[in-house]
């Protein structure tokens, strides 16, 4: 038995190049921790990986299983679920760990056991599609989030920004708690993170430990991510309904303004790139929100709603969305 069962996911992992997926194997086999060892999932990839399998069929640490597609969540559960680790940790096919990621949020987690710690995670380097470094610490400086979590409407509210590379947490207590929500292709960092909240401490190491990269061509910016999005508001507002009586109103005053803004955000983006198919979801996103906000934010969601993309497109290019404050 090893300390960390560390799961990757792979998904066409050469689709934008062959080293992202080499460097992610690499710089956990560079860990400066020992007792681990990493589960590759090919999740349905079209891709020839028996080169890479080759690559690596001599290293111990190292175990390629195959499934049928079924989404990220889905391979890391089924990783998790091959595991025999104490400890849960997961890598993306194209970020990159320092090499004391293990060895900081293990010490974290033991350190903090009898403060009842149930996940540590930690900040980020952000890097570009060349590997450069874009942003240190990119948590702090860009003010993503608060951290460590202790109010539930930092989930609730805002995108949590507890990515799964880099967390930790007890691999007996996220299997019991169901793994990741494989409904979801997209935001499922946060749903889970919102269930570990509910059993305990949740870690924050401020130190960078891994190295994110987001650009262009990434999943992160996809209609599979606008899809989630929706899917995800769904569950919130039918797990955490308003509670008039206690004075609770979840869904009013948190969920629904951050999937207002989200979507917003997102309108924007298709007029911006001028993505007519991204600005009609985002407009359908927006009336969806609409329903469930307060008096003066519906009003806005409503009537971009139902405004015609050639008008919406028109009226951003005259700067007035700015000048409204929208």
């Amino acid at each position: 038995m090893v300390d960390v069962t560390v799961v990757l996911p792979v998904y066409n992992g050469f689709r934008k190049s062959e080293k992202y997926l080499t460097d992610a194997i690499n710089s956990v086999l560079l860990q400066d921790y020992s007792s681990f060892e990493l589960i590759i999932i090919d999740d349905g990839s079209t891709e020839d990986y028996t080169v890479l399998i080759d690559k690596y069929k001599n290293n111990e640490k190292v175990k390629f299983f195959r499934k049928e597609n079924g989404g990220q969540s889905s391979a890391r559960n089924y990783g998790a679920k091959l595991g025999s680790g104490k400890y849960l940790a997961f890598i993306d096919q194209d970020d990159v760990w320092y090499k004391n990621r293990l060895t900081e949020t293990v010490r974290a987690f033991k350190a903090n056991k009898n403060n009842n710690c149930v996940m540590v995670y930690s900040d980020l380097d952000r890097i570009d599609s060349k590997s450069r470094i874009v942003t240190k610490r990119f948590l702090r400086e860009k003010k993503l989030g608060t951290h460590p979590k202790t109010q539930i409407t930092c989930l609730l509210g805002d995108n949590g920004f507890i990515l799964p590379g880099t967390m930790l947490v007890d691999r007996d207590q996220f299997l019991s708690l169901g793994g990741f929500n494989e409904t979801l292709s997209g935001y499922e960092d946060d749903e889970i993170s919102l269930r570990f909240f509910q059993c305990g401490e949740l870690v924050f190491i401020e130190k960078p430990l891994i190295q994110w990269r987001i650009y262009q061509d990434s999943y992160s910016y996809s209609e599979r991510m606008e899809k989630s999005f929706l899917n995800y508001f769904y569950i919130l507002i039918n797990e955490y309904p308003d509670d008039k009586y206690q004075g609770d109103y979840w869904v009013r005053d948190y969920i629904a303004p951050r999937f207002y803004y989200g979507w917003l955000h997102t309108f924007r983006m298709g007029l911006l790139k001028k993505n007519k198919n991204q600005a009609i979801r985002a407009k359908e996103g927006l009336n969806i929100v609409s329903n469930y906000l307060p008096l003066k934010k519906r009003i806005v969601s409503k009537t971009l709603a139902k405004l015609p993309y050639s008008v919406a497109k028109f009226i951003y290019a005259t700067r007035i969305f700015i000048i409204l404050k929208l």
